[in-house]
Formats: structure tokens, C-alpha cells, sequence
């Protein structure tokens, strides 16, 4: 296991050069804006609708009004584009010519696997947290609950980590 961190470096430099990281993360940040935009559009037109009412509505808040919708469209694009986060991991090793050399090496399959994995992990990570502007944002102009945002970034993480 301690060719565990070489390897992992090895992956990771091989997708920050290559322009598939880059592809899903821009399309990924383009939805999710979209969304976030339109989720903020949405809340504002009832909020000024429930404006004019005497009643007060319970559950109208940004966090389950603009967040919750927007965590459950990033698992829905992400479902979409995970595949192109894995499936580079063994045919990239394939077209370079470069299984060979790598299943002759002296890492196991144990650590190959684990590398492999936790670069893809790793990468789905940064794409997904590159949204905290989001949250943030909101925090600025109202207030939200931190730890369902923590929460459902948690959540979406391990749902990365099951695809």
C-alpha cells in the first residue's frame, strides 16, 4: 500500500491533463448554474406571491425551497456524467498501450484498484464542492441550515463514490 500515493498522483495528473475533467466539470457547473438561477427565480415569484397573503408558510426557506432542488438535480446530472469520470480509468490504460506494463508492475491489483478509485473520488469531489459558491450566496442575502448543506454534500459524495 505504500505505492498507494504515487499512484494516485499518477491518475490525478492524468486527468488535470487531459481535457475529460474539464469537459464534465464545465458542463456540470453550466446545469447546476442554470438550475441555481432558475431555483432562485422560482423562489423570489412566491415569495412575492405569499407577500400579499396574511398567512404565514410553514417550510419557505431557501434551504428547502432553492437548495433542496438544486442537490437533487447535481445527483441527477451526475448520474449522467459519472460515466465519463470512469470510464477513461482502464480503457485510458488500453489505448496508451499501457496495461501491460501496469499489470506486470509490482503494485497488486488491490492498489492499482484502490488508485484508480480514489482519483476518480477525488476529482468527483472537486467538481462537486466548485458549487459552494452557491450556498454561500444565499448565506449572504438570508440564512440557510449549514449542516443540511453539509449534509447533502456528504450525500452526494457517497453517491459518487457508489457510481
Amino acid at each position: 500500500m505504500r505505492n498507494l500515493l504515487p499512484f494516485i498522483r499518477k491518475e490525478l495528473r492524468a486527468y488535470f491533463y487531459s481535457p475529460i475533467a474539464y469537459i464534465v466539470a464545465g458542463v456540470f457547473l453550466g446545469l447546476t448554474g442554470f438550475f441555481f438561477f432558475s431555483s432562485i427565480q422560482s423562489f423570489s415569484m412566491q415569495a412575492i406571491q405569499f407577500s400579499g397573503s396574511s398567512e404565514e408558510v410553514s417550510g419557505f426557506n431557501p434551504t428547502n425551497v432553492i437548495m433542496k432542488g438544486l442537490f437533487r438535480s447535481m445527483g441527477t446530472i451526475f448520474v449522467l456524467l459519472t460515466p465519463l469520470i470512469t470510464m477513461r480509468l482502464i480503457a485510458e490504460e488500453k489505448r496508451a498501450k499501457t496495461m501491460e506494463l501496469l499489470m506486470t508492475s509490482p503494485l497488486s491489483i488491490t492498489t492499482i484498484l484502490a488508485g484508480k478509485f480514489i482519483a476518480a473520488v477525488i476529482i468527483y469531489s472537486l467538481i462537486i464542492f466548485s458549487t459552494i459558491y452557491m450556498p454561500l450566496t444565499l448565506e449572504y442575502f438570508s440564512s440557510i441550515s449549514w449542516p443540511h448543506i453539509f449534509s447533502a454534500y456528504l450525500g452526494l459524495i457517497l453517491i459518487g463514490m457508489a457510481m
